[in-house]
C-alpha cells in the first residue's frame, strides 16, 4: 500500500503537471483577468510617456511585474518553462526602454510587443477554444471589473481621489473592460447603461473634480458583473 508521503508527492506532481486544458475554470479566469490588467497598467504607462511623464509612466510599467509577475508567471511555467522565462524578461522590457530614454514612439511599440505576448500566454494556457467561449470572456470581464472597484476604493477617500496613482489603475482597467466589452457578441452586451455610466465616472486618466463615490462605483461593477452572468 503507498504510503502517505508516497500519495502526498503524487498528488503534487499532478498539482503542478495539471494540462491547461484541465485546470479550474475559475484559476483561468483569474489568469486571464489578470493579463488584462497588466495591459491596463501598460496603458496608463504608454499615455504618460507619450506625455513627457517618464516618472510616473515607469512607475505603471513596474506594476506588472512587481504586482502581478508571479500570477502572470506561474500558470504559464505549469505549460511551458521556456515560455514563461521569456514572459518574466518580456514584461521588464517597458521599464528597461523608459530607463533608457526611448522615442514615445519605440515605446508605444515595446508596449505593444508586451501586449502580444500577453494575449499568446493566455491562449497558451487556457486554450483558443475555450477562451473563443462568451461565457468565459464574460466572467474575465467580471473579474477585471472587480479590480476596477478595488482599484477605486484605494484611490477614493472623504469624498475625493486622494491617491492618483491607484485612480490611474482602475482607469487603465476600465480601459481594458470597455475593449471586452464591447468585443462580447451583441446578445452577451447585457449591461450597456452600466458600462455608459462607468465610463463617465472614468472618463479621463486624470481624476475627475467630482468624483463617484467608491460604494456607487462598486455597485455598477456588481450590476455588470450580474448582468453578464444572467442567461
Amino acid at each position: 500500500m503507498p504510503t502517505p508521503v508516497i500519495l502526498a508527492a503524487v498528488a503534487a506532481f499532478f498539482t503542478f503537471a495539471t494540462p491547461a486544458s484541465a485546470q479550474p475554470g475559475a484559476d483561468m479566469v483569474k489568469f486571464a483577468a489578470d493579463a488584462e490588467k497588466a495591459r491596463g497598467h501598460l496603458l496608463v504607462s504608454e499615455q504618460l510617456y507619450a506625455q513627457a511623464q517618464a516618472r510616473g509612466g515607469a512607475l505603471h510599467a513596474a506594476h506588472p511585474v512587481q504586482e502581478l509577475g508571479n500570477r502572470l508567471i506561474g500558470p504559464v511555467r505549469r505549460v511551458d518553462a521556456a515560455r514563461a522565462d521569456r514572459l518574466r524578461e518580456t514584461l521588464k522590457e517597458p521599464g528597461r526602454a523608459i530607463e533608457a530614454r526611448v522615442p514615445a514612439a519605440q515605446y508605444t511599440a515595446t508596449v505593444a510587443r508586451v501586449a502580444s505576448a500577453l494575449d499568446d500566454a493566455v491562449t497558451r494556457v487556457v486554450g483558443a477554444e475555450e477562451r473563443a467561449k462568451p461565457a468565459f470572456r464574460a466572467r474575465v470581464l467580471a473579474a477585471l471589473l472587480d479590480g476596477v472597484a478595488d482599484e477605486y476604493d484605494e484611490a477614493f477617500k472623504d469624498g475625493r481621489i486622494t491617491q492618483v496613482v491607484e485612480y490611474q489603475d482602475a482607469y487603465g482597467f476600465f480601459s481594458r473592460a470597455r475593449a471586452l466589452y464591447d468585443a462580447l457578441p451583441p446578445s452577451a452586451r447585457r449591461a450597456d447603461a452600466e458600462m455608459t455610466s462607468l465610463a463617465k465616472a472614468l472618463a479621463s486618466r486624470e481624476p475627475p473634480k467630482e468624483p463617484m463615490p467608491a460604494r456607487d462605483l462598486r455597485a455598477l461593477t456588481r450590476r455588470i458583473g450580474r448582468a453578464l452572468s444572467s442567461p
